[in-house]
């Protein structure tokens, strides 16, 4: 059922190439240890193996040719695993012992669901390919198709990262203020 559902993921991204004619060489993307499964002008894919979880937003995934690269999530941010390291108010008036114990368990649910599973991980051009610690940013897709980065919204494991710009911002922002009316996770 994975590979028919990666197949079929791959087979839209197709479609929409073509539809889009000469988008294939939209994007300059160096990085030849990237296996590309396809581009067009909103979208980059690449497969990888999520080998390590240093918080909840942040992600190493190993690609098929055994390189790694650090994945930072696109449009969310999680509570720093040092409390203290979180802007004041950036959260709200969540308290720093509150933020300290949501951003271990931002941290477990993430492993919880991508360690060791193999992962999409697409690139947004609006948000730009790589961020000032030169993580790769990307939209991190799950095998059935789910968009994780906002299942960390809706579950209450995240914040949208507002000052970034990009493509979901808007679907972000409605499901954080449904996380928020309901009190969902650490809110």
């Amino acid at each position: 059922m994975k590979k028919i559902v990666q197949y079929l993921s791959l087979c839209l991204v197709l479609v929409a190439c073509i539809t889009t004619a000469g988008c294939l060489d939209y994007l300059d993307f160096q990085e030849d240890s990237l296996k590309l499964l396809s581009s067009d002008s909103s979208v980059f894919l690449f497969e990888g193996k999520v080998v390590r979880v240093a918080d909840g937003d942040t992600i190493t995934v190993e690609l098929s040719d055994k390189t790694r690269e650090r994945i930072r999530l696109i449009g969310i941010d999680t509570p720093e695993m040092d409390a203290s390291k979180n802007a004041p108010r950036e959260y709200g008036s969540l308290s720093q012992d509150h933020l300290a114990e949501w951003a271990q368990k931002a941290k477990d649910f993430t492993s919880e669901q991508l360690l060791y599973d193999t992962v999409t991980i697409s690139y947004d051009p609006m948000a730009g390919k790589r961020d000032q610690y030169d993580r790769v940013l990307g939209y991190v897709t799950l095998s059935d198709g789910r968009d994780f980065n906002l299942m960390l919204i809706e579950e209450g494991y995240a914040r949208v990262y507002t000052k970034e710009t990009f493509d979901r911002k808007q679907d972000y922002i409605d499901a954080l203020k449904i996380a928020q009316k309901y009190e969902i996770g650490m809110w």
